[in-house]
């Protein structure tokens, strides 16, 4: 079980930025599959042992990082110790990323792994620059 406290948020045509705080509870496991693709950058310190994996992809729990990208329709499996952590969520719609990225993209199982912990300073840089502007 967890609670989520939202705290800011902005939007765009087919993009929804959210700061939220979640308070999981001890220990948490949790299903999501949404039908938006889901950046999800941590501003406070990832909760203990955090973990997920992908159904039907991973068998096994893999650590998650500050920064976790979560591709639409796609089930995760996420865990961890339980605690508070303060994380902006950015959710784009399919036909608004395709748009972005100039395909469809196809995630293969390196690709949806490596989603699970992106650390490029870029992507920090950019992650905490909207972060400043939703709050």
């Amino acid at each position: 079980m967890y609670e989520i406290v939202p705290r800011s948020r902005a939007s765009v045509a087919g993009i929804d930025a959210q700061v939220v705080d979640y308070l999981w509870s001890e220990p948490h496991c949790a299903e999501e599959c949404s039908p938006a693709h889901i950046l999800s950058f941590s501003l406070t310190a990832v909760p203990r042992s955090s973990r997920a994996l992908y159904r039907g992809v991973t068998r096994d729990f893999e650590p998650v990082g500050k920064i976790v990208f979560m591709p639409a329709r796609t089930e995760m499996i996420g865990a961890c110790d339980g605690g508070m952590q303060t994380v902006m969520n950015c959710r784009i719609s399919e036909d608004r990323f395709e748009t972005l990225m100039g395909q469809r993209c196809r995630w293969s199982d390196g690709e949806l792994r490596m989603g699970l912990d992106l650390s490029g300073e870029d992507l920090v840089q950019i992650s905490a620059r909207l972060t400043r502007e939703i709050l």
